[in-house]
């Protein structure tokens, strides 16, 4: 992997726009961060490099397509993501600069001006002054295209938006490496240990489409395990050799929100949380007492349940994007799509890692590799390429004494596979009896049961996986609660799912991605 800082230094006026509403009258505001620094995407200079770099720099920019739809007409179902990352860019000496432009529009027929057609443009450089918008390139494999990169730019001659009428002339490209601060820490890790994720970047890991036309991708709040482990996998070299040997047996759990002066993993909502008389109350523990609650839950009462549950409020942010007309250098008509990603920077996102089930001979070279390969930060996360500052917490896990035969509620943190598709929950008699099968095969009778499902994954897997037919995988939400009575077997069931989260069907992320090596099917479990 090789750094490069990158300054692109522009020429007035220059705007990139922003999707956004900005002051009132303004029409076109310009793009900033979450400081309020004018901003050239890193999106936008990468696509100025895929419409005018040669062939040897489009072949690492991976493939082409606005969605997994049209990536898969183009090329299968086989990621193929670029090599190279692309930070967005900050004007720098950014409060000096900021000024407006008026445009009008003439009637033809007239030759005056059009009747309200007056368009009021935000400029942060003036017609002639240059401004210099800096940032950080990465290229993820040893590839050798600096001098291509920097042809490529100077061939788009321009940047951002209004170029038709000279707006946003490139007058200089600088691009420098830059050495990774190395972080000598050699922190022993232990077998359960936890760590924070501190992201550079907006991120986005996108939900399952629905409803949006397929043109919008809105991202959860929650950083899935595998999503990390993926992240990892792909910075192993060749002195990580034993850790990439006995990574799918490494537990990575999902990384949470938390807030950076008391730092702690949170907790999942139970599904069953209602306001009783204004107070947080669960349904499992009112019986037929249901008399004044409040089944509407408007935003104040929501907000007073996450505030109980201390879950913290993520901020967001919309990025419009669209796929651009080489030819005609303009955007193609009805391509347009969408981020609405997470803007991270006022929160950590924390997650636990458990090595426990690696080969104890390997096991200490194990953790020694992981820490070594993720001390100086993680990278490629989500769709964005985010990335994130990685410390070491201290880490206490739940060994809290479980009894016989005394009730107890096993509330999942994380979504978990738990019900199977091929054997119709018509057959065993509907949705109670399925659970109170799977748990019984483990020592508990199930009682009581709170729960939210939801299919996923049909197309994608049938496409990338060739499971045949189409065969959407059934999750138990996070937050779904069962209230269970161990007998002897049982409790050493709960003291190992309380580990290791769940059991699913299948052991192997190559046949299913929701298994709990990835993070999911994680417990809590609470006296009923």
């Amino acid at each position: 992997m090789k750094r490069f800082s990158l300054k692109i230094t522009v020429e007035g006026p220059f705007i990139s726009a922003a999707s956004t509403v900005d002051g009132f009258g303004v029409d076109s505001p310009v793009m900033r961060n979450h400081k309020g620094e004018p901003i050239i995407p890193g999106t936008q200079v990468l696509g100025k490099l895929r419409h005018f770099g040669d062939d040897r720099l489009k072949a690492i920019l991976g493939a082409e397509g606005a969605n997994l739809k049209t990536a898969a007409e183009n090329r299968g179902w086989e990621p193929q993501r670029s090599d190279i990352f692309i930070s967005d860019l900050v004007l720098e000496n950014a409060q000096a600069h900021k000024d407006f432009i008026t445009r009008i529009a003439i009637n033809p027929d007239t030759q005056t001006v059009a009747d309200r057609a007056l368009q009021i443009i935000e400029t942060v450089l003036k017609p002639g002054e240059e401004g210099t918008f800096s940032g950080e390139m990465i290229l993820y494999k040893e590839h050798d295209i600096q001098d291509d990169i920097e042809a490529a730019l100077y061939d788009a001659y321009q940047i951002g938006a209004f170029r038709s009428i000279g707006y946003g002339k490139i007058t200089d490209i600088d691009i420098s490496p830059l050495t990774a601060p190395e972080n000598s820490d050699c922190t022993a890790l232990e077998d359960q240990s936890r760590f924070s994720l501190d992201f550079k970047d907006i991120f986005c890991i996108a939900k399952p489409q629905r409803g949006t036309g397929g043109n919008v991708f809105e991202s959860e709040e929650i950083v899935p395990g595998g999503v990390i482990k993926g992240a990892i996998a792909n910075m192993l070299s060749a002195q990580h050799a034993t850790l990439k040997e006995n990574l799918h047996l490494v537990r990575i759990c999902h990384a949470k929100p938390s807030e950076r002066d008391i730092i702690t993993r949170g907790k999942s909502v139970p599904v069953s949380t209602v306001l009783k008389e204004g107070n947080v109350a669960f349904l499992e523990d009112l019986g037929d007492d249901l008399k004044n609650i409040d089944i509407k839950l408007k935003e104040e009462a929501r907000q007073k349940i996450r505030d109980y549950f201390a879950v913290p409020k993520i901020s967001r942010t919309m990025r419009v994007r669209s796929a651009i007309e080489a030819e005609k250098r303009r955007s193609k008509d009805e391509a347009l799509f969408a981020y609405e990603a997470v803007l991270p920077f006022a929160h950590l996102w924390v997650f636990d890692t458990d090595f426990t089930q690696i080969p104890e001979n390997a096991r200490e070279t194990v953790k020694k590799q992981f820490w070594d390969c993720v001390k100086n930060g993680v990278y490629r996360i989500g769709k964005t390429d985010a990335r994130a500052d990685v410390s070491y917490l201290k880490y206490a896990p739940d060994l809290t004494d479980l009894a016989e035969n005394q009730s107890y509620k096993i509330i999942t943190e994380t979504d978990a596979e738990i019900l199977t598709t091929d054997n119709d929950l018509s057959k065993v008699g509907g949705l109670k009896e399925a659970y109170a099968a799977y748990f019984k095969k483990y020592g508990l009778t199930l009682t009581d049961f709170y729960t939210e499902e939801a299919l996923v994954g049909g197309e994608y897997l049938k496409n990338r996986f060739g499971i045949s037919p189409y065969l959407p995988k059934i999750l138990t939400k996070a937050g779904s609660v069962f209230i269970v009575t161990p007998d002897r077997k049982g409790i050493e069931t709960l003291k190992e799912w309380r580990q290791y989260g769940l059991n699913n069907r299948f052991s192997c992320y190559t046949k299913s991605p929701y298994v709990r090596n990835n993070g999911y099917g994680e417990i809590r479990i609470e006296a009923a």
